[in-house]
């Protein structure tokens, strides 16, 4: 790797780190929807214009609190489109698998069962209990904090697209506005374009929170295979 991009790997790591201790991840899509409702019942300039100190301080509070809402709307919403759409592992499909590429599970006396004192099937609540055991193995020691912060990191960046997915959907409000207010086949067209680019940026967010979930999964398995292999000792 360059010393470009080593440089803005490490920035990367930085904002993440940031987000994730100061909970800033939530008002990246809180400050999306602000801006959305600004726009509607405004435009936007003329709304920023009549904001005074007081009103700064509510959109920070107002973001952080739609950051939340975006979030707890989005992951369930994604997770049961997941669920539905067969050609989408799911979760439990995912920690399954790469459980078996790690070669922890899939044979007699394999090293998980040894290691954490049971066997694992492919059971969904077995598996994703089995996954909050292996989150709470990775803090508890000093030597995985750098592998733990890389989870951290992807958890975060996941949790940000799945909110900035719902906050992306929002933004109908003020591009149907147009067309509501003055119907006509170029409000109409207009919206319709708008229209299909926010599902493209919903779909694009689902997909990258899919992606950070899976890269969470398989890091976290591998991971606990590398310590059982090579470092590990009985809990």
């Amino acid at each position: 790797m360059s010393s470009l991009g080593e440089a803005a790997s490490k920035i990367g790591e930085k904002i993440v780190d940031i987000l994730d201790v100061f909970d800033l991840s939530f008002f990246i899509s809180g400050a999306v929807v602000m801006a959305a409702l600004l726009q509607f019942f405004g435009p936007i300039d003329e709304a920023l214009d009549e904001i005074d100190g007081a009103g700064v301080f509510g959109m920070v509070l107002g973001s952080y609190v739609l950051g939340l809402v975006c979030f707890a709307v989005g992951r369930p919403l994604r997770m049961g489109f997941t669920k539905r759409w067969r050609r989408v592992a799911t979760e439990p499909a995912v920690f399954h698998e790469a459980l078996v590429k790690q070669g922890l599970v899939g044979y007699p006396g394999d090293p998980l069962s040894r290691y954490f004192g049971h066997t694992v099937t492919q059971h969904a609540d077995e598996g994703m209990t089995l996954y909050t055991r292996m989150w709470a193995h990775v803090r508890s020691f000093p030597e995985l904090q750098a592998s733990f912060s890389l989870l951290n990191r992807y958890w975060v960046l996941s949790a940000s697209y799945d909110g900035i997915a719902i906050a992306a959907l929002v933004w109908i409000l003020p591009v149907l506005q147009p067309v509501l207010r003055d119907p006509g086949a170029l409000s109409a067209a207009s919206a319709a374009g708008w229209t299909a680019a926010i599902a493209v940026v919903v779909f694009a967010c689902w997909h990258r929170a899919l992606e950070y979930k899976r890269y969470q999964i398989e890091e976290l398995v591998a991971t606990v295979a590398h310590w059982i292999t090579l470092v590990g000792r009985p809990v």
